[in-house]
C-alpha cells in the first residue's frame, strides 16, 4: 500500500468528483492509500474545510479514518 501526506490545499483539490486528482481520494477512500497524518493535521483539514465547505463536510472528513 503506497502512503502519501497531503497538505490541505492538495486535499482541497482531491475532492471534486471532476477534479483531474479526485482519483487519489478516491484510491484513499477505497484503501489502496494510505493517507499519513497526525492530529495536527486533521485539525487543519477540518478548520480549513469548514471554511471553503460546510461544517458537515469538515466533520466528515476530519473522522475519516485514514
Amino acid at each position: 500500500m503506497r502512503r502519501i501526506v497531503l497538505d490541505t490545499n492538495c486535499l482541497l483539490q482531491t475532492l471534486p468528483s471532476r477534479s483531474p486528482y479526485h482519483k487519489i481520494w478516491t484510491e484513499v477512500m477505497a484503501g489502496r492509500i494510505s493517507l499519513c497524518v497526525n492530529s495536527d493535521i486533521l485539525n487543519e483539514y477540518e478548520e480549513i474545510l469548514a471554511e471553503k465547505t460546510n461544517a458537515e463536510i469538515a466533520r466528515i472528513i476530519g473522522a475519516s479514518p485514514y
